[in-house]
């Protein structure tokens, strides 16, 4: 969740990528709420997050727009999370490739330009440049401290990429969930809520605003969003884009109580740990939805 000045300075990036894709129809107006909204918002906090260079930030010839970042990253987390189906890997690998080749030599020359610029000890010294928060200049300022801490150029680089690949697929996949959660029968009782606390410019609505997005995604410290009281919970609880892990058992022997059953496992057990169903335990989250 960005902060609140964070969300400013993307909204006001989103109308001109929300006016090419809303359709009418009749009366009505459509749009892809996800592939047209939800990723080219996305992949532009990201890119600016990770210094990826962006046309619409004011990059060169060889930048890129939000839609071909959100493609380039996708391709790439899918190729290395979701590469299952045999008798299409090889165009997955073959187009992850190429993307991965170019986002490569795109963020090569970024980083290299970024450290030959990149004087930190006379700025501490005689205070060059105050401190800036804004979104544009996380980009930069991550660079520099992967730079600080002794990485070079290239490790610095493949840093970045694979970590920008995850953080886009996956958070586009979380807010899918959120939105089709709060969409849907159960909880449409919120969305004119929701709507109204999105249009303010009041930093209580955003922090409420905050907390929704929390309860309905899940985040370190979500909220559960109880009529008017918003009460303190774990993370994962309604809708979560990871359903859950597989560990390995470390303990030699442990007794596990799983809904009605008690399963025994020993050291060297592999168990899956289900997100959804620990999130809806009712002995942990009283009245859990």
């Amino acid at each position: 969740m960005a902060s609140k000045k964070c969300g400013d300075s993307m909204k006001r990036r989103l109308p001109n990528s929300f006016v090419r894709t809303v359709a009418k129809i009749g009366n009505s107006y459509q749009v892809d709420v996800v592939k047209d909204i939800r990723n080219l918002a996305h992949s532009a906090f990201v890119g600016r997050f990770f210094a990826i260079p962006l046309k619409s930030n004011g990059g060169g010839s060889n930048s890129y727009t939000e839609e071909s970042l959100a493609d380039a990253l996708g391709h790439l987390f899918g190729y290395v999370f979701l590469d299952l189906d045999t008798a299409k890997s090889f165009k997955n690998r073959t187009v992850a490739a190429k993307e991965t080749k170019r986002l490569g030599e795109v963020m090569q020359q970024t980083v290299a330009d970024i450290k030959s610029r990149h004087f930190p000890s006379l700025k501490q010294i005689f205070s060059m440049q105050s401190a800036d928060t804004t979104l544009s200049s996380y980009g930069d300022q991550l660079v520099e401290r992967l730079l600080d801490g002794g990485r070079g150029v290239d490790d610095t680089v493949w840093t970045i990429i694979p970590t920008a690949a995850a953080a886009s697929a996956t958070q586009t996949q979380g807010w899918a969930q959120m939105i089709d959660l709060y969409l849907s029968d159960k909880y449409y009782s919120h969305w004119p809520e929701i709507k109204e606390l999105a249009l303010s410019d009041e930093p209580e609505a955003f922090e409420k605003l905050k907390k929704y997005a929390l309860e309905g995604y899940g985040s370190h410290h979500s909220h559960r969003l109880r009529g008017p009281i918003l009460i303190k919970r774990n993370r994962f609880r309604l809708s979560t884009p990871a359903f859950g892990l597989i560990r390995v058992t470390g303990a030699d022997k442990i007794d596990v109580q799983d809904g009605p059953d008690v399963v025994s496992v020993k050291s060297g057990d592999t168990v899956f740990t289900n997100f959804i169903t620990a999130g809806l335990d009712p002995s942990k989250f009283p009245d859990p939805y």
